[in-house]
């Protein structure tokens, strides 16, 4: 029975993924992009999905109203999913995710910068358009750690985000991720 669940959620979060992404590149192609419509559109997509998927969330503390950077701490591939399910948020990606099949082009669509880590002119790149999506009024979401860990703690942060935040003068809004099991 827990094969079958897994292979219908699977195929749930496929289907409603390529719904979704359509959907965005419709509206996108007929009233132009709209980044607000777009988070929205992707805000419903994390609830259903996660939903659907039998993922259970809670949530302690205020969701930020104005904008601000998110620091989050990355666990799994998850991660973005469950904090874009209550924030509207440009998060930072590497930017191999580009490639992901259906996932890479539904993201760009609705707002994700993507960053070549390895590349100094794509990390300087992924600064100035943090900063041009927080002076349009959006917050930036970021895993400053670059990679996922299971640690208690947490690894050294990459300062970048920290640097656009001070000079933009907007709040620095840290974010835990616990995982009740650690599979």
């Amino acid at each position: 029975m827990g094969l079958l669940r897994l292979c219908w959620r699977g195929l749930f979060a496929g289907v409603f993924t390529s719904i979704v992404v359509a959907r965005m590149r419709l509206l996108n192609l007929f009233f132009g992009k709209n980044y607000p419509r777009n988070l929205r559109i992707r805000r419903r997509w994390a609830r259903v999905v996660l939903k659907n998927c039998g993922i259970r969330l809670t949530v302690s503390g205020d969701i930020p109203a104005s904008p601000c950077v998110l620091v989050v701490n990355h666990r799994s591939w998850l991660d973005p999913m469950l904090i874009l399910r209550d924030v509207l948020a440009f998060p930072v990606a590497k930017a191999e995710m580009s490639d992901w099949p259906l996932l890479g082009s539904g993201a760009k669509l609705a707002g994700i910068i993507y960053v070549q880590r390895e590349d100094s002119g794509s990390r300087l790149s992924t600064l100035r358009q943090m900063a041009i999506q927080i002076k349009a009024g959006h917050s930036i979401m970021i895993f400053p750690e670059g990679t996922t860990s299971d640690l208690e703690g947490t690894l050294p942060f990459k300062t970048g985000a920290f640097q656009v935040a001070a000079k933009m003068k907007i709040p620095v809004v840290p974010v835990a991720l616990l995982y009740a099991d650690k599979a």
